[in-house]
């Protein structure tokens, strides 16, 4: 019994592969980021306010902020449309 193997159609497949793979974990990566939630601390190094006026925040009717236990966290695309409608008292 004899095998033979084409060596270019080898490395063109690898490289099809290696390619896949790479379009797969930019994916992956992209879904990942928009599956983010930010904490307390996370809201406050994205704007730069205290922690009292972060905390205010979160404890607004408004805010889409869920607790968890003690932590108090944001979806990040809910925190980035609120943000973006602006904040009215």
């Amino acid at each position: 019994m004899q095998i033979s193997t084409n060596a270019v159609d080898e490395v063109n497949t690898a490289k099809e592969l290696l390619d896949l793979f790479n379009r797969i974990e930019e994916k992956a990566d992209k879904i990942k980021g928009s599956f983010k939630f930010l904490t307390i601390k996370d809201v406050m190094d994205l704007t730069g306010y205290s922690e009292p006026t972060v905390q205010k925040l979160f404890r607004r009717k408004d805010f889409p902020a869920w607790e968890i236990g003690k932590n108090k966290i944001v979806f990040a695309p809910a925190f980035y449309e609120y943000a973006m409608k602006g904040v009215k008292d």
